[in-house]
């Protein structure tokens, strides 16, 4: 096993006016092949280092490479080691949140996965909120919704990913809820209009995550299932997590037990 030290840049937690778009694909020098990922840079130190460490996975089609992320909770495997790069992401409400992209290429087929961390989003409304004006409750909100409509950013975080997708120039085929370890997410399949390659997105929300994987595949491949179903959870100790009911990442909805490890044989 290699242990290896990248240079991570952090995004800034700061408020935005401008319109909500989807995360740009990372900048193919902006950073090394990793699987353990550290924690990530505090804002004031923007070029703090993590750790990283190589762990192969086999899966069909050869050696795949597992990430493992206890700050982000979960994990998942790449075809080859992505790289890596932190970029803000713009929230429904004009909140922008630090996020992280893994990016992986193999042949014609392309894989990412972008995790979101909306944990700053009452934080961040809230204070924006504090500017407008005496009693404009389309600015302010009220509790239902979060003030500063923290709430309803959260509550809409898997939908308004899935609307970025919708705005590009391809067809979706198909639109479905699933769940990974009885936690809840969407998942949609797009035929590309430019080369009728098809892209394939699971979307879910886990301890205030956002997580959007993609995988895109040239026509007449078979659809990348090995990527799209490898994503688990991770508890507290970075042990794999199921609960016993479905979980839905939402302020004001309880968070269900998780299942009661198996016994030791």
């Amino acid at each position: 096993m290699r242990t290896l030290v990248i240079p991570l840049v952090s995004a800034a937690l700061a408020l935005s006016l401008c319109e909500p778009s989807f995360a740009q694909p990372p900048s193919p020098q902006a950073s090394a092949s990793l699987v353990r990922v550290g924690p990530r840079p505090r804002t004031d130190q923007p070029a703090l280092a993590s750790r990283v460490a190589q762990r192969p996975d086999q899966r069909g089609g050869g050696e795949w490479v597992e990430v493992i992320s206890q700050e982000e909770r979960l994990s998942l495997v790449f075809p080859e080691a992505p790289e890596v790069t932190e970029i803000p992401w713009v929230s429904q409400f004009g909140a922008i949140l630090p996020a992280r992209v893994y990016r992986s290429i193999r042949g014609q087929s392309h894989y990412s996965a972008t995790v979101v961390d909306y944990n700053p989003i009452e934080r961040l409304l809230v204070e924006r909120s504090r500017s407008c004006p005496q009693g404009a409750n389309t600015c302010q909100g009220i509790p239902d919704w979060g003030i500063g409509y923290w709430k309803t950013d959260m509550r809409g975080a898997l939908l308004y990913a899935l609307s970025k997708f919708l705005e590009r120039d391809a067809r979706a085929t198909s639109v479905i809820w699933n769940g990974i370890a009885l936690v809840q997410g969407l998942e949609l399949r797009l035929t590309n209009t430019a080369d009728q390659s098809r892209t394939f997105v699971s979307i879910y929300m886990h301890e205030n995550r956002l997580v959007i994987m993609e995988a895109t595949a040239p026509r007449g491949d078979p659809p990348p299932v090995a990527f799209n179903e490898s994503l688990n959870w991770l508890d507290e100790q970075g042990r794999p997590v199921r609960y016993v009911s479905t979980y839905v990442n939402m302020p004001d909805v309880a968070k269900p037990a998780p299942r009661a490890a198996p016994p030791a044989p």
